[in-house]
């Protein structure tokens, strides 16, 4: 085992660090990176943070309400 990068940058405002799998982490952080940059497509300006985290607020408790 080696070194994980354990910093990621998101957009260029914003960055998240992690702990424990990096698997997930990494799943997460690819998913905010396309939210970024898909709202940066269309609205022309950069994600507001707090509407990121309600993202995955929701990405995460949708899973958690259904199953399969």
């Amino acid at each position: 085992s080696s070194y994980q990068p354990k910093v990621f940058k998101v957009d260029e405002h914003m960055g998240i660090a992690i702990a424990g799998l990096t698997a997930d982490a990494r799943y997460l952080t690819k998913f905010m990176r396309t939210e970024c940059l898909n709202h940066r497509y269309v609205y022309n300006g950069p994600l507001q943070t707090q509407r990121l985290v309600q993202q995955i607020a929701d990405k995460s408790q949708h899973h958690t309400q259904r199953y399969g």
